[in-house]
């Protein structure tokens, strides 16, 4: 057989292959697509109702007046996870870092369901909206990185006003341990500085 005819079968063998693993894919992830509507609507909803953000995570705001802190655990809203420990985990570590290196920041530090409703309480709350474990390998990019992706509001706890709405942004190379971790000292040097009114 002639070079030319040769390359000619092997590229329509290709594009016929192309077409037929094309048309596989789509039918599957439609039907994925239907089964997980509802579903999507209804985190989607949720997540338009959130404040909008008024500063970088990192900013500090005037947090001088209050002494008692009550982190929620966030909410798992995630498109790519369903790891439902990550918001918990976020708040554990930031109760953690206050406990070990701001102690005396607030005079109460509480994880709850809700607030106490206090006037000098601070409530800080949240979603996870994306959290992909790192490890494996990408021929193109490396090594996967991990991310920690989530929406934070910290409110007055009588009254709900927002005080700030930001998102957390955390990503490495790192174990999702360690991501965590990192973002929940952030948090809490966060706190600290504008408790101290810096």
């Amino acid at each position: 057989m002639p070079p030319a005819l040769r390359l000619t079968a092997v590229l329509l063998c290709l594009a016929v292959l192309n077409l037929g693993c094309q048309s596989d894919g789509s039918s599957s992830s439609s039907s994925g697509k239907k089964s997980s509507d509802p579903e999507k609507a209804a985190i989607e909803t949720r997540r338009a109702a959130w404040p909008a953000t008024n500063g970088d995570f990192s900013d500090s705001v005037d947090l001088t007046g209050y002494t008692v802190l009550t982190l929620i655990p966030f909410d798992n809203l995630t498109d790519n996870s369903k790891d439902d420990d990550a918001g918990t985990e976020l708040v554990e570590e930031v109760e953690e870092t206050l406990a070990k290196r701001y102690e005396e920041a607030f005079t109460t530090v509480r994880i709850a369901d809700a607030p106490l409703g206090q006037a000098d309480e601070i409530v800080a709350s949240g979603f996870v909206y994306d959290f992909s474990k790192g490890g494996g390998y990408n021929y193109w990019t490396g090594r996967n990185k991990a991310k920690f992706k989530a929406m934070m509001a910290l409110k007055n706890g009588a009254t709900g006003a927002v005080v700030k709405s930001s998102r957390i942004n955390q990503s490495g190379h790192e174990s999702n341990d360690a991501l965590m971790e990192e973002a929940g000292e952030k948090f809490a040097r966060m706190l600290k500085r504008s408790r101290d009114g810096r």
